[in-house]
């Protein structure tokens, strides 16, 4: 379980846990919802600062993570097309050679 507490700030980040290990989680749904926390977060965050970098890192990794269950769903359907687009996005946000050979 991940909790954070941020001493100067009395603005609800998001109110989903990230427990890994508990049997109702779901990455398809925890994901999206993580992103938006993060991107919440960022706003607040000194844009110089070295945890703004951390955090867009996060939400990069995160949004990557997201287009390549995408491209992978869409390749389990025939839509090589649109496979094909959710990979280049998933390289776009954090360039891999495993998602540049997908």
């Amino acid at each position: 379980m991940v909790v954070a507490r941020w001493p100067t700030s009395g603005r609800v980040l998001g109110k989903r846990r990230v427990h890994s290990e508990s049997l109702t989680y779901n990455q398809d749904v925890i994901i999206p919802h993580a992103i938006n926390a993060l991107r919440r977060l960022l706003e607040i965050l000194d844009p110089a600062g070295r945890e703004a970098v951390l955090v867009r890192r996060e939400i990069a990794l995160a949004e990557s993570k997201v287009s390549v269950k995408q491209g992978r769903d869409q390749l389990a359907m025939g839509d090589y097309t649109g496979a094909e687009k959710a990979f280049a996005k998933a390289y776009a946000a954090v360039p891999s050679r495993k998602a540049a050979l997908a």
